[in-house]
C-alpha cells in the first residue's frame, strides 16, 4: 500500500517540491544514494502500467533490487517528512495554526505559560488574515489553557477572551450561513447551466430572498462580505446582468486587497476572483482591463502540483476567453500544444470541469477557423469521457458539434448512431436545453437533406432558429448559427465573422 501511494505520491508533486526533494539529506546521504535517485526519477517518469517492467531494467542486477521494497518505505516516510517541512517553512510566517499545533504539544508537555504565548502568537496571526475557523480554534484552546492557571492573576485576560470567543463564534456562525447560501446557488447554476427551468429560477431567487442578501451590514466579517459580494455577482451574471456583476466583482476584489496578509494566505482564491471578474469583462465586452488583469494573476505564486493545477486552467481558460472573444483564433491555437501539455501533466488531478471547458474552447476554435479534423477530435473526446457528471452544456454541445461535421461527411452510419444517443443523454441528463432540443428536431429532419437542392433553404432557417438562443448567451448558439450561415453563403466562418 505505501508503496503505491508513494508512486502517486511522486507523480503529484510539484516542480518546487522535486527540487526540494532532489536535494533532501535522504537522497544525498549514505551508500545507497545513487540508487535512491535513480528509484526517484524512476518512479517520477514512469507510468503505472510499466512501472514494474521499468524497475526491473533499471535494477535488474543491482544489490539494490533485494532492499527495494524496504527502500520505498523509508522513501515514502523521507518524503513526507520533506513535505511536511517544506510546508511549514512556506506556512510559519502566515497559517495560524502553526501555532496551535505548538501550543498543543506544549500543552500536552505540561509547558502552560509557554502554550499560552503560542495560542495568544497564533490567534495575532489568524486576526491578520481573517481566518475565523483558526480564530475559534485557538481562543477555544486558550480559553482550556487559562482554566489551568491562577484565575486571580488572569481576571482581564479570561475575560477578554471570553468576549472574544463570543464574537468570533457569531462570526464564524454568519460566515456558515453565507457560504451555505453560495453553495446551493453554485450547485443549482451547475446543474442547469442556462437552462429556462422555472423550479430553478425559483430556487435562486428564494435563495437571494434570505435576510442575510438583502443588506452587506448582515456580514459581520471581510470573509462573509467578500461571499456576499460573490453570490450578488454570481447570481447577476446567471441573470445576464454583465455590468451588475462586474460592479460586485470588482467589489470583491477591492475587498481581498483590503488584507495583503489574506491574498498570501489564500492566494487562490484571490486568483479565483480575478479569473472569475476577466470572464465577465469578456462576456460584457469591456476588455481594456483584461491584458491587466491576466498579468496580474500569472504572478500570482503558486506552491505545490494542486496550486499548480489550479493555476494553468485558470489563466489558460481566461487566454482562451480573451482571444476567442477578440477573434484572435490563431493565438489560441499558439498556446494549444502548451494546453495539452499541462492536461497530461496534471491528468491526475485537474478538474473535469475546467479541462471540459479547455477541450471545448480549442475544438470551438478549430471549428471557427475550418479545422473540422482538429474540432472533431477535440469533440469526440468530450464526447468519449463517459458518464455525463460535469459541465452538462458543454458535454451537450460538443455531441450537437460532432453530428454537423459527421453531416457534411455524409457518414450515415455514424451520424444516425450518434443522433440517436446524444437525443437519450439529452432526455436523460439534460431535458431543460432547448437550444439543443431545436437543433436536435432539425437534425432529424434534415439529416439526409444536406446536399439536397433545398439545403440553403433549411440551412437559413437554423440560423434564424438560433438567433433568440444566440441573444441569451447559450452556450454554442452563436458557433452553430455561423456554421449555417457559412454552409448557405459557401463562405468560411471567419469572413463571416469579420464582415458582421
Amino acid at each position: 500500500m505505501v508503496q503505491d501511494i508513494l508512486h502517486e505520491m511522486i507523480r503529484s508533486l510539484g516542480s518546487n517540491e522535486v527540487f526540494t526533494f532532489k536535494t533532501s539529506h535522504f537522497l544525498n546521504s549514505g551508500k545507497w544514494k545513487h540508487e535512491r535517485n535513480l528509484l526517484f526519477d524512476t518512479l517520477l517518469t514512469t507510468g503505472e502500467s510499466k512501472l514494474a517492467k521499468r524497475l526491473g531494467k533499471v535494477f535488474g542486477n543491482s544489490p539494490y533490487l533485494s532492499t527495494l521494497k524496504k527502500e520505498r518505505h523509508r522513501m515514502y516516510h523521507a518524503l513526507i517528512s520533506c513535505l511536511l517541512e517544506q510546508r511549514r517553512q512556506q506556512l510559519e510566517a502566515s497559517d495560524p495554526w502553526v501555532p496551535f499545533e505548538e501550543a498543543r504539544m506544549l500543552l500536552d508537555k505540561g509547558f502552560i505559560v509557554q502554550a499560552a504565548d503560542r495560542a495568544s502568537a497564533g490567534i495575532s496571526r489568524a486576526e491578520e488574515v481573517h481566518d475565523l475557523h483558526a480564530a475559534l480554534a485557538l481562543r477555544e484552546l486558550l480559553r482550556s489553557i487559562y482554566k489551568l492557571m491562577p484565575r486571580s492573576r488572569l481576571e482581564m485576560e479570561i475575560t477578554d477572551n471570553e468576549y472574544r470567543l463570543e464574537n468570533v463564534i457569531r462570526q464564524v456562525s454568519n460566515l456558515a450561513r453565507y457560504t451555505t447560501i453560495n453553495d446551493r446557488l453554485y450547485d443549482l447554476q451547475k446543474k442547469y447551466r442556462l437552462a429556462d427551468d422555472v423550479s430553478v429560477r425559483d430556487a435562486m431567487d428564494a435563495l437571494m430572498a434570505d435576510e442575510l442578501m438583502t443588506d452587506m451590514k448582515h456580514a459581520i466579517s471581510l470573509p462573509a462580505q467578500i461571499r456576499f459580494a460573490s453570490i450578488k455577482a454570481f447570481y447577476a451574471q446567471c441573470s445576464s446582468e454583465y455590468a451588475t456583476a462586474i460592479d460586485h466583482f470588482n467589489l470583491c476584489l477591492t475587498l481581498w486587497e483590503r488584507s495583503a496578509p489574506r491574498i498570501a494566505y489564500l492566494p487562490h482564491l484571490y486568483r479565483e476572483v480575478l479569473a472569475n471578474l476577466i470572464g465577465l469583462l469578456n462576456l460584457a465586452g469591456d476588455r481594456d482591463l483584461v491584458p491587466i488583469l491576466l498579468k496580474r494573476m500569472e504572478q500570482i505564486p503558486v506552491s505545490g502540483q494542486r496550486s499548480e493545477m489550479l493555476a494553468f486552467c485558470d489563466n489558460e481558460l481566461q487566454y482562451q476567453l480573451f482571444y476567442m472573444n477578440t477573434g484572435r483564433f490563431k493565438e489560441v491555437i499558439a498556446r494549444e500544444e502548451a494546453v495539452n501539455k499541462g492536461r497530461d501533466r496534471f491528468a491526475a488531478l485537474i478538474l473535469e470541469s475546467k479541462e471540459l471547458t479547455l477541450l471545448y474552447n480549442l475544438g470551438v476554435t478549430h471549428f471557427m477557423m475550418g479545422h473540422d479534423k482538429q474540432a472533431y477530435r477535440y469533440f469526440s473526446c468530450i464526447r468519449d469521457k463517459g458518464a455525463l457528471q460535469s459541465r452538462l452544456d458543454i458535454q451537450g454541445t460538443a455531441r450537437i458539434f460532432c453530428l454537423l461535421l459527421l453531416m457534411e461527411k455524409e457518414d450515415t452510419g455514424g451520424f444516425s448512431y450518434l443522433l440517436r444517443s446524444s437525443k437519450r443523454a439529452r432526455l436523460k441528463h439534460m431535458p431543460f436545453y432547448r437550444m439543443q432540443d431545436a437543433v436536435y428536431k432539425w437534425l432529424g429532419k434534415h439529416q439526409n437533406d444536406f446536399y439536397s437542392p433545398d439545403r440553403d433553404t433549411f440551412l437559413m432557417q437554423l440560423h434564424e432558429t438560433l438567433l433568440p438562443f444566440e441573444q441569451e448567451r447559450v452556450l454554442g448558439a452563436e458557433e452553430i448559427r455561423l456554421w449555417a450561415l457559412s454552409r448557405a453563403s459557401g463562405r468560411p466562418i471567419t469572413p463571416i465573422i469579420e464582415g458582421q
